[in-house]
């Protein structure tokens, strides 16, 4: 017992940081590299994002997403987001509305 009265404060820390993991803010898990705070690609108003790969509509406090060139993207499925991992910018393009230009024959 008084091994955790005297270390009470790092039990807590470490709660947190598991919490915040669960949660997906530090880990690999459901929001793979997003380190800011979040940027909806559609109207801020709007609580409902565009899957880029599906173009379902889904909310972004539940849905899996993943940032790209600054920007955060939301999917409906772990499957989504793989298929967009594998090739984004094909997918971001369609999803700004932007199309590149390929050169060549």
């Amino acid at each position: 017992m008084q091994w955790l009265t005297q270390n009470w404060i790092w039990i807590v820390f470490a709660i947190g940081v598991f919490l915040l993991m669960r949660r997906g803010g530090m880990g690999h898990g459901r929001s793979h590299g997003n380190d800011g705070p979040a940027q909806h690609h559609e109207d801020s108003s709007d609580s409902q994002s565009k899957d880029p790969v599906s173009g379902e509509r889904v909310n972004p406090e539940t849905a899996v997403n993943v940032m790209y060139q600054g920007r955060v993207y939301y999917f409906a499925s772990r499957e989504n987001r793989e298929k967009f991992e594998a090739s984004p910018a094909q997918y971001a393009a369609s999803a700004t509305g932007r199309h590149h230009r390929r050169h060549g024959c």
